[in-house]
């Protein structure tokens, strides 16, 4: 049976909280949490790939545990991140379109790189075209209470 712990940051006020899950006192897994007024922001998580599989550790310590905090502290509105869509959506979530702002270094840089970032934004809409999906909202939107 795994365990989990959580871990409040105090420099950040609070808004960053670290999740651990163990298995039999032994550390499997972290995922790490910001948090601002209504949504809750989850970039990272490590699971030990092979005990993680065997205790469900990646859905205790990704979903179960932060969705129930994230209720309870009142939050509106989770972000799960990039890849494992098919796995997110069969648990609610929806894609959210967004904007990739791209600056390289130099001029030539940037025109090297945004054929590789169409590309990589095709192969993702190819991928989750099935999905369901949030639309995008325009700036005005956003401020006025949306987003």
């Amino acid at each position: 049976m795994t365990s989990t712990s959580t871990s409040r940051t105090p420099r950040l006020g609070g808004r960053a909280v670290i999740y651990v899950a163990r298995l039999e006192g032994e550390l499997i897994g972290v995922l790490v949490t910001l948090r601002d007024d209504d949504a809750v922001y989850l970039p990272m998580i490590g699971i030990d790939r092979d005990r993680g599989r065997a205790s469900a550790a990646y859905f205790n310590l990704f979903f179960n545990r932060p969705i129930q905090d994230s209720l309870a502290a009142g939050h509106r509105r989770m972000f799960f991140g990039k890849l494992l869509y098919d796995m997110k959506a069969r648990r609610g979530c929806v894609r959210l379109d967004m904007d990739l702002y791209l600056r390289g270094r130099s001029a030539i840089h940037e025109r090297v790189l945004r054929p590789l970032f169409v590309y990589r934004s095709g192969k993702i809409d190819g991928m989750t075209a099935a999905l369901p999906r949030e639309e995008k909202r325009e700036r005005g939107d956003r401020a006025a209470g949306g987003a």
